[in-house]
């Protein structure tokens, strides 16, 4: 067999082949071997980086972009208002009609509020096994690496963690079967949570419906926490604005209401953590001590926050970047419904901190500093 690292450093030792550093990366990229599979006792769905060829790429990356939430949204938009303008200049009354009863029927329809749609266990399984959702775990090496087997008798309320641009790890990965949630914890029903302002989006609000998305209101949480486990998001908008680089910053501190929950419902918390959620997208950081345009950006972007809950980070990089997505499913933690919220939130951040602190070293990220803001 070829042994293109050997060819390589035969190249690099002729002082005449000035670009021969240069072909040791290509040549080890191109025969690069599979890495090896982390072996620890609760590791699982850990998947080894393969070579690819040029048709697998491209067909890859085309699947994440039409498939990651916020270019399915835009793409569904797009077709939504160019329908309707040519609905308009056409006369045709008959889609005029359709647009205006489907218009009504998104601020009427009730369905995230009450517990989502009800599907029959058929359905809600091939829409959390739609094949986009495996080919865009594959394009970011997606694995789900669990603490603890998890009672299936049980309701949880899983909380993920960084939000990041659009939540990769929390779409693909749990709310979806994306990475084989339903191998790894079998029998462990869920639904997602995701804002009310969501389902106002065209078609793209009943694609997530049909896979399990129930509005973040507290009635309907408790309703769905008697039959069925919850994916929910803690840092919310916020901690979109803090989605950089090597940084692991949580909007933690004043986000209890998760924990009221889990007090009320005598529901566990499961913590979880997507390294590599912050390394897809870079934003342009702000802060209030910015000057200059800056400084005004930051204040837009709190600005249009408070008013709509939806945060405008300023994404520098279109293209979702493929990094390897490793999101760490905790062990339950127990809240005390006896104790004080601001405690049970301090179990909550604590158990949150020793689950990073014993993964980040060995994915990689042991240089960047877990901050709770």
């Amino acid at each position: 067999p070829f042994d293109g690292e050997r060819y390589a450093l035969k190249l690099a030792n002729c002082h005449r082949h000035r670009a021969a550093h240069l072909l040791i990366d290509c040549l080890l990229t191109i025969h690069q071997q599979e890495e090896p599979i982390m072996t620890t006792t609760h590791t699982m769905a850990v998947r080894p980086t393969t070579r690819r060829g040029i048709l697998r790429t491209t067909f890859l990356f085309l699947n994440a972009m039409t498939t990651v939430p916020m270019f399915t949204i835009l793409i569904l938009k797009v077709l939504y208002w160019c329908s309707l303008y040519h609905a308009i200049q056409t006369d045709n009354m008959y889609l005029l009609t359709t647009f205006l009863a489907y218009s009504l029927y998104i601020f009427l329809d009730k369905s995230p509020t009450k517990g989502g749609w009800n599907l029959s266990p058929e359905w809600q399984r091939w829409f959390h096994n739609y094949p986009g959702f495996r080919y865009l775990a594959e394009y970011f090496q997606g694995r789900i690496i669990k603490e603890k087997d998890l009672d299936p008798t049980q309701q949880y309320i899983f909380v993920y963690h960084p939000h990041g641009i659009i939540g990769i790890g929390f779409c693909c990965l749990l709310a979806t079967n994306g990475a084989d949630f339903d191998k790894h914890f079998p029998g462990i029903e869920r639904k997602s949570v995701t804002l009310n302002a969501v389902f106002l989006a065209p078609i793209f609000r009943e694609w997530i419906l049909a896979n399990g998305f129930i509005s973040a209101n507290k009635a309907t949480l408790v309703k769905t926490l008697q039959e069925q486990s919850i994916v929910l998001v803690a840092g919310g908008a916020a901690e979109a604005l803090h989605t950089q680089r090597d940084a692991f910053k949580l909007h933690l501190q004043n986000r209890k209401g998760f924990v009221k929950l889990a007090m009320e419902t005598g529901k566990a918390l499961i913590p979880c953590l997507g390294f590599g959620e912050n390394e897809i997208f870079d934003t342009l950081a702000t802060s209030k001590a910015d000057g200059g345009w800056r400084g005004v950006t930051h204040w837009l972007q709190q600005s249009f926050m408070r008013v709509t809950s939806i945060s405008p980070p300023i994404i520098t990089n279109p293209i979702p970047r493929p990094v390897q997505l490793s999101v760490v499913v905790g062990a339950p933690l127990e809240m005390d419904a006896t104790k004080s919220v601001d405690e049970n939130h301090k179990v909550y951040t604590n158990g949150l901190r020793e689950l990073y602190d014993k993964h980040a070293t060995k994915l990689g990220y042991g240089h960047v500093k877990l901050e709770i803001l």
